[in-house]
């Protein structure tokens, strides 16, 4: 895994091993590693928190869009 994390800012390598984490695609050694990292850096747990916000929204249906005339059916 290496050093991917530098003072505040995290590096992509440390981004993608994020989404593979949350995509199931992380190697278990990988893993468990990474999860010892977040369980001691809150940088980490509030980046994996978006990181899950944005994967709901990418897997969520399209919302219904009302039509034309919706407003003057009120």
């Amino acid at each position: 895994m290496g050093d991917d994390y530098r003072g505040d800012s995290m590096t992509d390598a440390l981004n993608e091993q994020l989404s593979a984490c949350l995509d199931g695609e992380l190697p278990p050694a990988e893993l468990d590693l990474l999860l010892k990292r977040v369980g001691r850096e809150a940088e980490l747990r509030a980046a994996i928190g978006r990181y899950s916000l944005i994967g709901e929204a990418m897997r969520a249906e399209r919302p219904a869009v009302a039509s034309r005339d919706f407003a003057s059916k009120l």
